[in-house]
C-alpha cells in the first residue's frame, strides 16, 4: 500500500523539481547581479553619499544596482512567460 501511494507522489515531485529549481536560483542570481553592479558603479562613479552612517553607499551605486537588476528580472519574467505559452 505504501508503494502505491509513494511512487506516484515521488514521480510528481521529480517532474516538478526542474520547474522548482528556477525559484531557488533566480533570487540568488538577482542578488548577485544587484550586488555586483551596485559595487562596480558605486566605486567608479559614486559621489553622492546616501547617509553619513553608511559612508560607502552612494545613490549612484544604488541606482547602478537597481536598474540592471530590474532589466534582468523583467527579461527573465518575459522569457518564462513565453516558455509557458509554447
Amino acid at each position: 500500500i505504501i508503494i502505491i501511494i509513494f511512487v506516484p507522489i515521488s514521480c510528481l515531485i521529480i517532474l516538478n523539481l526542474h520547474d522548482g529549481l528556477i525559484w531557488v536560483f533566480l533570487p540568488v542570481i538577482i542578488f548577485i547581479i544587484n550586488d555586483y553592479f551596485a559595487m562596480f558603479i558605486g566605486k567608479n562613479i559614486g559621489k553622492t553619499i546616501i547617509n553619513e552612517n553608511f559612508s560607502n553607499k552612494t545613490w549612484e551605486g544604488y541606482f547602478g544596482g537597481l536598474i540592471p537588476t530590474l532589466i534582468f528580472a523583467i527579461k527573465i519574467k518575459l522569457d518564462l512567460q513565453f516558455k509557458n505559452l509554447s
